[in-house]
């Protein structure tokens, strides 16, 4: 009876061995992934789970591609989020390259509580000869090549004048200006563009200014531009004397001067510690300039490019069940001339989020992120996993978005195929109620993001009519918000 009690004893002891090193494998396991996710993420706050227990409720990131310096901001904002980095069962999906293309099949089969950082199409607008053929008045003036010579010669070669043109390919790289008799108009995949030749100098030195803007939906369309900063980048050479072989001159490259570095500038970013955009502005009013008004050019730049683009942005994703899944963080850069006139010179999708150059700029980076992060819903303190009818009532219910429209309360709309009555609580559908939420939730999340569009009402008398006819989607979310700036102020900008 007791070698049999031994034996019993012994066997227990065996597998509780065995179990301790089953659990020490996998403990092992995660620290070697601890270990793993901080080589690739430098010195990222990395909160990975080594519990066997983990929670459910966690949520995933998936960083792509990894193991990229250049996205460690993106990570470290998601990590102090509560988010664990894992490609796996993932919430949010940040890209830096064009998802629609490698996992297009993922991204035509996401669950309903996942978000992807791109929009299919998006490439309209980003696409640097896509843009120029819009033919804006606030670009210069922009042929593609080859499509264009045709009008190129049309328009130019007849004229006689001391314009300066500057060759880019599609990837904006060897970007030199040139003289009309030196441009090569054979060349394939980019495009000419005529130079700015007198730019607003800052002590002798070019600049450009870099807006970073949200679209968070499409149809309808919803913009959003973080008010609170702007990316600062001053040319490595001084403008004058002009010479078109110095390149660093008037070509803004990624060893651009900082602002720090600009002595009229010192005193306000240096001494006051203004922000950029603070900076900027304020040396522009002691120089006697409305600051403002470029500011408001610049915002209503970004809402004409959109809605150049919509129609295009809407085919390119209608393909998909449901586009709340995406968003867009792009930078639109400027360059403001010697008349206070701004030029926009191209927008960049997935724009460069590094502080490796200059690591002053990190808190910057990380402040668009973190608020962008808020204004789509990805920053919010509920776990996705307890989200249910009433945890959704909580945070925006039917009533929120409900509004006294005078057709729905005086009884008058009798017709729900009219636009003003699809507001009124008997004609709203499904869709729409799902569109108004989302508004909602944006506006109440979006911290240091302004709406650009739909056109904030303190906007709209000094903006005029930018676009002659909105979609029905359009012409609807800007009626709701008009009426929703009625109950409240703070939906009025």
């Amino acid at each position: 009876m007791r070698y049999r009690s031994n034996c019993i004893l012994i066997s227990c002891l065996s597998g509780l061995v065995v179990l301790l090193f089953v659990i020490n494998v996998r403990e092992t396991r995660e620290l070697r992934r601890s270990l793993e996710l901080h080589h690739k993420y430098g010195t990222a706050e990395l909160h990975v789970t080594t519990s066997t227990h983990t929670s459910t409720h966690t949520p995933y990131a998936w960083i792509y591609p990894e193991n990229q310096p250049y996205l460690r901001h993106v990570a470290m904002v998601l990590q102090r989020l509560g988010y664990q980095l894992h490609s796996d069962q993932w919430r949010i999906m940040w890209s830096h390259d064009y998802p629609f293309t490698s996992h297009r099949a993922l991204m035509m089969s996401l669950q309903s509580h996942q978000k992807v950082n791109h929009f299919a199409g998006s490439g309209y607008f980003t696409n640097k000869a896509s843009l120029a053929g819009a033919k804006f008045s606030f670009m210069p003036r922009s042929y593609r090549l080859p499509q264009d010579v045709g009008l190129f010669k049309k328009e130019v070669l007849q004229v006689s004048d001391d314009t300066l043109w500057v060759m880019k390919s599609n990837e904006h790289r060897g970007i030199r200006v040139h003289q009309l008799s030196q441009l090569d108009l054979q060349s394939t995949n980019s495009f000419v563009q005529q130079f700015i030749r007198h730019p607003l100098l800052i002590s002798g030195r070019k600049f450009d200014v870099g807006l970073y803007v949200a679209i968070t939906s499409v149809q309808p369309l919803r913009v959003y531009v973080y008010n609170e900063e702007v990316l600062l980048r001053f040319c490595a050479k001084d403008y004058d004397p002009f010479d078109a072989g110095n390149v660093e001159s008037y070509v803004v490259g990624d060893d651009y001067t900082p602002t720090w570095k600009i002595p009229a500038l010192q005193q306000f970013y240096n001494g006051q510690m203004l922000s950029h955009k603070q900076t900027l502005m304020t040396y522009l009013t002691n120089q006697g300039r409305n600051a403002h008004q470029v500011w408001d050019d610049m915002n209503k730049v970004v809402v004409m490019v959109m809605l150049q683009f919509e129609s295009s942005l809407y085919k390119a994703t209608k393909v998909f069940a449901d586009v709340s899944h995406f968003f867009e963080l792009v930078r639109f850069d400027f360059v403001i001339d010697s008349n206070l006139k701004v030029w926009l010179m191209e927008v960049n999708m997935s724009p460069n989020l590094s502080s490796a150059h200059f690591t002053a700029n990190a808190v910057m980076y990380e402040q668009v992120l973190f608020n962008l992060f808020s204004l789509v819903g990805i920053a919010q303190p509920l776990p996705v996993m307890s989200h249910g009818s009433s945890a959704e009532d909580m945070m925006v219910s039917d009533r929120d978005v409900r509004v006294a429209a005078p057709q729905c309360v005086t009884g008058t709309c009798n017709d729900c195929s009219l636009l003003p009555c699809k507001l009124c609580q008997q004609c709203q559908s499904k869709e729409l109620l799902l569109m108004l939420k989302s508004a909602y939730l944006e506006h109440l999340n979006r911290r240091s993001y302004k709406r650009l569009f739909p056109i904030p009402v303190d906007h709209e008398q000094r903006w005029g009519n930018i676009s002659l006819k909105y979609s029905d989607h359009n012409a609807l979310m800007s009626l709701w918000f008009q009426e929703k700036c009625k109950q409240e102020g703070h939906w009025c900008s």
